[in-house]
């Protein structure tokens, strides 16, 4: 294995590619798609990349999801999807595509995989605020519980430290599995119970809170944008989205903070 690891320049190219080849795939599959996060935030204030981000991050409806992981033998064989329903003891309640010829050195997993995309399931969700934020704090228990049965956390803090280790005992006997799947069961549900709402987001990981909770109309459409001068999709309501998320979003954060901060990429 060549032990030097890829540099940032690199890592764009390969995400590149593989989102040129999911966008096709999905145009194959006649399913929408849309970059989320950073990414979709990279698209419109860059038209690419945040020049200091190393990652790569999807939503996608969740009837999309579903149709996705059904095909994915569909998939050039360079990449591999992994969810909790093709892998059994798969720790996250969303899927993964990654690139199998890489590798991620990083202590603080114990899930091994290459280069990925994340793409995460977009459910229907309650209109009512308050249900919205018991969602939000029963999403974000389980996913501290799921995160603790893992070998460490990811750059924990020293609270957070103190806290996983109280508990840690009960979340091993259980392991992370268990926690993602009651997360995307509670997920499955509450996207069956609230078919006629006018609320849609991404519930499955309660990083943001209900702040990815957007107006289903803003999910109605997938529109083309340049990134890296090639073509992606984004929501139609991708303002409302990235200004619940980040506020003023066309404004750069302060240099010191313009760092990449996740993985350590080994080509195998």
């Amino acid at each position: 294995m060549n032990q030097e690891y890829m540099t940032l320049d690199e890592i764009h190219q390969e995400l590149l590619g593989m989102l040129q080849d999911f966008h096709k795939l999905c145009n194959q599959l006649d399913i929408k798609y849309f970059l989320s996060g950073g990414s979709l935030l990279g698209a419109i204030r860059h038209q690419g990349f945040i020049p200091w981000d190393d990652d790569l991050d999807i939503m996608m409806l969740r009837e999309d999801y579903v149709k996705l992981i059904e095909n994915r033998e569909q998939l050039d064989g360079k990449y591999r999807l992994s969810s909790l329903e093709t892998v059994s003891d798969w720790q996250y309640p969303f899927a993964k595509i990654d690139l199998i010829s890489t590798y991620i050195d990083d202590e603080y997993r114990d899930v091994q995989h290459g280069l990925f995309i994340d793409i995460f399931p977009i459910d229907n969700l309650p209109d009512d605020p308050e249900r919205q934020n018991e969602i939000c704090k029963k999403i974000r228990r389980l996913d501290f519980l799921r995160g603790s049965g893992t070998k460490k956390a990811f750059r924990p803090s020293e609270k957070h430290r103190v806290i996983k280790n109280l508990i840690k005992p009960y979340a091993n006997v259980l392991g992370p599995n268990y926690f993602a799947r009651k997360i995307n069961r509670l997920a499955l549900k509450i996207n069956q119970e609230n078919q006629q709402s006018n609320t849609m987001g991404v519930a499955v990981v309660s990083t943001h809170g209900t702040k990815e909770f957007l107006s289903a109309k803003a999910f109605s459409q997938a529109v083309e944008v340049s990134f890296e001068k090639e073509i992606a999709t984004i929501p139609i309501g991708y303002e409302e989205y990235l200004g619940n998320l980040y506020g003023d979003y066309m404004q750069l954060p302060p240099e010191k903070d313009r760092i990449p901060a996740h993985y350590k990429i080994l080509r195998k």
